[in-house]
C-alpha cells in the first residue's frame, strides 16, 4: 500500500482521469452491491463487478487501476463492514 501511494505521486491526474475514476467507483460499488446468489457461508456471486477497474487499468494503466482498486476497497469496507481480523483489512 505505502509503494502505490509513493508511486501515485508520479501520475499526473487531470479532470478526466479523476472522473473516470469517480464513474469508475461509482459503477464498480453498484454492481458489487448487486448479488445474483448469496453464499451460506457468506460471499456471492456478482455480476462483474471488477470490469469497470480492469477496464480503467486497461485505459490508463496499472498504477490507476491499482489504485482505484483500493478506493473501491476502502468504499466496499464501507458498505459491508465485516472483518474477523485487522489484518483482514490489507489483504480485502
Amino acid at each position: 500500500i505505502l509503494l502505490l501511494l509513493i508511486k501515485a505521486k508520479n501520475i499526473k491526474f487531470n479532470p478526466k482521469m479523476s472522473a473516470m475514476i469517480g464513474l469508475t467507483l461509482a459503477l464498480t460499488t453498484i454492481l458489487d452491491l448487486l448479488k445474483i446468489y448469496h453464499f451460506p457461508q457468506g460471499g456471492g456471486v456478482t455480476l462483474a463487478s471488477m470490469v469497470p477497474i480492469i477496464l480503467i487499468s486497461y485505459i490508463y494503466g496499472p498504477l490507476v487501476g491499482m489504485l482505484t482498486g483500493f478506493l473501491f476497497g476502502i468504499l466496499s469496507l464501507f458498505f459491508n463492514p465485516y472483518m474477523l481480523h485487522p489484518i483482514q483489512v490489507l489483504f480485502d
